[in-house]
Order: C-alpha cells, then structure tokens, then sequence
C-alpha cells in the first residue's frame, strides 16, 4: 500500500511504525516549510537537505521506505528563488527526488502563480512527475481558470483527498455533468 504524501518532518516516529503496522509500507514526502521564509532562499534549501538526508533514514528504521519530493509550496513563495531552482534542477539530475511537490496555488497571488508555472516547466522539461497542492480555501476562486492539456497517449493520475473534486473534474469529460462555465475541448 502506498499512501499518496504526507510531510514526514510534521510527523513523530511513532506515527511511521503506525503506518508500517497497519500495512503501508511505502509513503512520499513533500516539502513544506510551515514559518516565513522572509524572502532566503537558503532557509528552503536547507529544509530540502533536511527532509532529504533525515527523513528517509528516520522512516527506514521504521520498516517505511520513504520517497522524496521536493518544490516550492505555494505557502512559502518567495520572489528570490534562483538558488532554490538550481538545488531543485541538481537534485532532478541526479535522480535524487522522485517528483517536484508539492507545488500549486494556495492564495492565488501573483508570485505562487508564477512559482507554480515555472515549476511545471521545469517538470516537463526534465520529465519530472509532479504533486499538486490543494488549496485550503479559495478552491473556487484559485481553479476558476484551470487549463490542462493532456497529450494524447500520455497518462496523468489525479490525486487528492476525499471531496476535493478529482472525480467531478474526470466525470466533466464524458459529460456525466455539464460544463457551466468555460469549456472541454478533446482533439483540438
């Protein structure tokens, strides 16, 4: 069993032998920073090193076989983030993180806008998986202009909690329900 993410650096020692008691025995980290950064790069960096060399190896000793994924969370945008972006693009080449995650929109600003969009660009230049962030309120207001495209013959995997609207976001396209605003196009 894999559990979808969690952020092991929240989570007690217990928590991970829990989890490998009750059948999971693979489970992914993202990072997320819960403090202000107050603009330094350095402070993320550093949590990246962190979750990197510390989790996995506290986690093994639980039986847990720990995944990492590292991105910028919308919670700690910061407009001076080059550094963070070399470290991420280093630590992609040499296969060290396993996706960029857990990025996305959180208040819909202007900077989380444009730190998400670099990212996904950064994943599909590097064919990197990525894990996406669901905001905590403002759900209708930050996906009010979601645009994806699928290439054809690609998969993608929709992931999130009970009620975050994964299968209402798949059902649009067979049209179990009607699009209301906006619309779906397939094959152009």
């Amino acid at each position: 069993m894999i559990d979808t993410h969690m952020h092991a650096d929240s989570r007690s020692s217990e928590d991970f032998d829990k989890m490998f008691i009750s059948g999971i025995d693979t489970a992914i980290t993202c990072s997320y920073y819960p403090y202000k950064l107050n603009n330094n790069p350095d402070v993320l960096i550093n949590h990246f090193d962190r979750i990197l060399n510390f989790e996995p190896k506290r986690a093994g000793e639980y039986g847990l076989d720990l995944k990492v994924a590292l991105g910028i969370h919308p919670t700690n945008a910061i407009s001076n983030s080059e550094a963070v972006f070399q470290k991420l693009e280093e630590l992609i080449e040499n296969k060290e993180i396993i996706a960029i995650g857990e990025i996305g929109l959180d208040e819909n600003t202007s900077e989380e806008q444009k730190l998400f969009k670099k990212q996904l660009e950064l994943a599909d230049e590097t064919k990197s998986k990525v894990i996406i962030h669901t905001p905590r309120k403002n759900k209708a207001e930050v996906l009010k202009d979601i645009n994806v495209t699928i290439p054809k013959g690609k998969m993608i995997a929709l992931v999130g909690q009970s009620g975050s609207g994964k299968s209402t976001l798949v059902d649009l396209i067979p049209r179990y329900y009607d699009v209301t605003d906006g619309q779906i196009c397939i094959d152009g």
